[in-house]
């Protein structure tokens, strides 16, 4: 029997088989037949196999991308990439916190919004309060002692709160020492309206609260920008209806303020009032507790 050439026979589906002619052993011929199909079966397989498994995994990339059911698919686009976070703040809140969805200012109960009260002390009890240092001293306002609310008011004179005994309060231009305005207290004095010039737009100021003539606390406040002062006021006066008594129209401007969560300012509106009712007498008492409860 002639020796084996492999050079010679090649076992591809493709090409015919070439046996020589010596090669005539019947041995031979059935090794050489079973060594071809077993080429060619090998190779069929490896067809199939990749013809099967490409698809499969291209379904199950584009099923965990768009899946409709997925909660998470559901914030995909198309692309599969999830949308950039949210600003948790929200555009356009003018004491630098996110603004609430405005409420019925009105509501039910007593005509012309007594209902009010009730739902400025709901708005605030939604608010976190910040901690009171030790001392017999908390400045109230502004800005209100509530976390996240940011620093800004609308009142360009602001009436400053406080709760304990204090010999003199000052006003200061912020990075300045130089005394716009200051005021002598008594030992029951727990507010004190500030009667310079009108304070500045978008400008930083400081008050200080004296213990003592030299003990005395330091609280950071900022003039709402002209344009958002504008704004709201225009917004204001369209609060008032016909009719409103002095407190009613307090009361719509102080829930107004509530809602945008500039509550110093909702505070100096209920203050305002000359003659309040105790209904009055006591949402304001409640405030200023909350804020240095």
């Amino acid at each position: 029997m002639d020796k084996f050439d492999p050079v010679r026979f090649k076992l591809l589906p493709t090409h015919p088989v070439s046996i020589p002619r010596s090669a005539s052993n019947p041995i031979f011929l059935v090794l050489l037949v079973t060594v071809a199909a077993i080429a060619s079966g090998v190779h069929l397989l490896f067809q199939s196999a990749s013809a099967q498994n490409q698809p499969v995994a291209q379904q199950s990339l584009t099923k965990q991308r768009l899946d409709p059911q997925n909660p998470i698919d559901r914030d995909l686009p198309s692309g599969g990439q999830a949308r950039p976070p949210r600003d948790p703040r929200g555009p356009g809140t003018p004491g630098g916190g996110q603004r609430r969805p405005p409420r019925d200012p009105r509501g039910p109960g007593t005509p012309g919004g007594g209902n009010l009260y009730e739902d400025i002390l709901n708005q605030l009890r939604e608010e976190n309060r910040i901690g009171v240092r030790g001392g017999n001293i908390c400045a109230i306002a502004p800005p209100a002692r509530l976390m996240g609310i940011g620093s800004a008011i609308w009142h360009d004179r602001p009436l400053f709160i406080w709760q304990g005994a204090a010999v003199r309060i000052e006003l200061v231009a912020s990075g300045s020492e130089e005394v716009l305005w200051s005021k002598n207290l008594t030992a029951n004095d727990t507010t004190a309206v500030y009667q310079g010039e009108a304070l500045q737009p978008a400008q930083r100021y400081e008050w200080r609260l004296y213990r003592s003539d030299k003990d005395f606390d330091i609280v950071l406040f900022r003039i709402l920008p002209k344009q958002e002062r504008d704004r709201i006021t225009a917004q204001l006066n369209q609060l008032q209806t016909e009719g409103d008594t002095v407190e009613q129209i307090a009361l719509k401007r102080a829930n107004y303020f509530a809602e945008q969560r500039l509550w110093a300012d909702a505070l100096q509106e209920i203050y305002a009032v000359a003659n309040p009712s105790e209904q009055l007498k006591k949402l304001g008492q409640e405030i200023t507790n909350y804020l240095c409860g």
